[in-house]
């Protein structure tokens, strides 16, 4: 059974691993770099799978993994240093220039999606037989 500290300790090195292949091979812009080989590495992994369906390469992975809850572990440990990294490559002159445009587009955009979320989800409850008010469709989730 893989433990937490081991699956942070993978996790961390094959991210180091990756982010000095892109530096040293790949040559593309970090965050772009990280992601394009997470993704041919999950899909080599896939691949394994397909290709030994009788062999269970994942079973302890999948045991350690069904253990978390990534909810919990985005919103309280990761969403921090998610933000903080953010802010530290943000331009704080182009922001301050671009300010009214931001706001607008960012509180219009939030007023979009409400409507189209809450209203497609009003929708389909009364398509479904279970009809719901407008308003409780357009409320603000709380956890």
């Amino acid at each position: 059974m893989i433990s937490i500290f081991d699956l942070v300790a993978m996790l961390l090195t094959l991210s180091a691993l990756f982010g000095w292949i892109n530096r040293r091979f790949v040559h593309m812009p970090h965050s772009i770099g990280l992601l394009v080989m997470g993704l041919v590495a999950s899909l080599l992994l896939v691949l394994l799978d397909v290709a030994f369906p009788n062999r269970h390469l994942y079973d302890a992975l999948t045991g350690a993994l069904r253990q978390i809850d990534f909810a919990d572990v985005v919103m309280n440990g990761m969403l921090a240093f998610l933000l903080f990294a953010g802010a530290m490559t943000l331009d704080l002159s182009a922001l301050r220039s671009r300010a009214w445009p931001v706001a607008i587009l960012a509180l219009v955009g939030t007023i979009i999606s409400t409507v189209v979320v809450g209203g497609a989800f009003w929708a389909a409850a009364q398509g479904i037989g279970r009809p719901i008010s407008l308003a409780w469709a357009l409320r603000p989730v709380s956890s």
